[in-house]
C-alpha cells in the first residue's frame, strides 16, 4: 500500500519517511514515523483501538538515567521517572501521572543507557483532552562512536553543538496531522528492519505544542531493543545526609537520601549560603522570650510537588523542581524557608 493510501483500519495512523544515514552501518536506515491516535469517547484508559501498542515495562528505558538539560520539569507534574515506570494514567487529564515542562520554552531531555543499546524502535505516548495531547519533538544521537564533545553534561545543548555533534533520529510534529486528538502514541522505527542506532545516548528536544493550555502531558517513553530489561529492584539507600554546625550553636542536617543528584550543589552553594544566612535571621527574628530552633533537617524529597514548604522546624523541598533550578533560585528559595524555620514562635 503506497503512504497515501489510508485503509479503514488505518485512518488515524500517519507513516513518514525518514532517510538517516547512521555510522554504525555501511548501509542507510529508512526510519519511518508511525501516529496512532483516539479522540473523544475513543480515548480510555485502557488506551485500545486505532493501531495502539501496549505500552512496555520491560524496555530499555529501565537502563537509563534520565537528565533535563534545559527547561523546567512544572511541579504540578510528575518526575521523569514517569517516562519509564510502564504505567499509563488512566485518566484524561492526570499531571500525576505525566512528565510535562513549564513555561512555553523547548526542554531537552538526555538518556544516558550507561553503555550502546542496539536500539530497534521508539515510542511515545501522551493523553489531554486537548492540545496538550500534540507531541512535537525530535530525537538525536551523538554521531561520533566514543560520544560527543559534552554530551554528559548538565547544561543545555546549544544550536552549534547539536549540528556538529548530533545526528538527527527523526522528528515528529502531530499537531496538524492529528489536530483533535487527545490520546496520541508516536513510533519510530526502521522500515526494512535494520537498527535505527547502537548508541549509549538519546537527546530529546521537546517543543511545547504552542498554545496558551500548557506543554504536552507527556506519559511514557519506550526505548525498545529486542530484549527484556525488567526494572531494577529497589535497593534501600544509603542515607546521604551532610551535617552542618555553625558557631558551635546550630546544627542543620541536611538529608538529600532520595535525591543524591543535588550532592554537589549542596555542599558547594547551599551549605555556605545557610552558614551565612541561618545565624543572621535567628539575630533579627529573636526576642527576650523565645530563641529559634538551634537544629534542625533540610530534606529533599524526591517525588513531592511544590517547590518547598517548612513543617515544624524542619524543612522539605521538592528533589524534582531543586534539580530544574539549580542556576536559578534554589539557594534563594531555602534561604527563604530559614525564616519559617526561625518562626516557630509560641502561640
Amino acid at each position: 500500500m503506497e503512504l497515501n493510501e489510508v485503509s479503514p483500519f488505518l485512518r488515524n495512523i500517519v507513516l513518514v519517511a525518514v532517510f538517516v544515514p547512521w555510522f554504525h552501518s555501511p548501509s542507510a536506515a529508512e526510519v519511518v514515523v508511525r501516529v496512532s491516535a483516539n479522540s473523544g469517547t475513543e480515548a480510555t484508559s485502557k488506551w485500545v483501538g486505532n493501531g495502539l501498542d501496549p505500552v512496555r515495562g520491560d524496555d530499555a528505558g529501565n537502563l537509563a538515567s534520565i537528565r533535563i538539560l534545559a527547561g523546567r520539569a512544572d511541579q504540578n507534574g510528575a518526575s521523569v521517572s514517569a517516562l519509564r515506570d510502564g504505567v499509563l494514567p488512566d485518566q484524561e487529564d492526570q499531571p500525576s501521572k505525566n512528565f510535562f515542562f513549564s513555561g512555553d520554552s523547548p526542554g531537552q531531555l538526555l538518556y544516558d543507557f550507561g553503555s550502546p543499546i542496539e536500539l530497534d524502535k521508539v515510542r511515545s505516548y501522551s493523553w489531554h483532552p486537548s492540545s496538550r495531547a500534540a507531541q512535537v519533538y525530535s530525537l538525536y544521537v551523538p554521531k561520533h562512536r566514543d560520544g560527543a564533545e559534552g554530551v554528559v553534561a548538565n547544561t543545555a545543548i546549544d544550536k552549534e553543538t547539536l549540528e556538529n555533534d548530533w545526528r538527527l533520529i527523526g522528528e515528529v510534529d502531530t499537531r496538524m496531522s492529528h489536530r483533535d486528538a487527545d490520546q496520541i502514541e508516536v513510533e519510530f522505527a526502521s522500515r526494512d528492519g535494520k537498527l535505527i542506532a547502537s548508541t549509549r545516548y538519546i537527546l530529546m528536544v521537546v517543543q511545547p505544542p504552542g498554545t496558551r493550555f500548557g506543554q504536552t502531558f507527556y506519559s511514557e517513553i519506550d526505548f525498545l531493543d529486542g530484549r527484556s530489561h525488567p526494572p531494577a529492584v529497589e535497593s534501600v539507600p544509603v542515607p546521604l545526609i551532610d551535617d552542618l554546625i555553625i558557631a558551635e550553636k546550630y546544627t542543620l542536617h541536611f538529608d538529600y537520601t532520595e535525591v543524591p543528584a543535588l550532592e554537589t550543589w549542596i555542599q558547594q552553594d547551599l551549605v555556605p549560603a545557610c552558614e551565612v544566612w541561618y545565624p543572621r535571621i535567628a539575630q533579627q527574628l529573636a526576642s527576650e522570650a523565645y530563641q529559634p530552633p538551634v537544629e534542625f533537617t533540610i530534606k529533599f524529597v524526591a517525588d513531592m510537588r511544590g517547590v518547598a514548604y517548612t513543617s515544624g522546624k524542619d524543612v522539605f523541598g521538592s528533589g524534582t523542581w531543586y534539580q530544574a533550578n539549580l542556576d536559578g533560585e534554589a539557594t534563594g528559595s531555602i534561604v527563604h524557608e530559614l525564616v519559617h524555620v526561625v518562626q516557630q514562635y509560641p502561640g
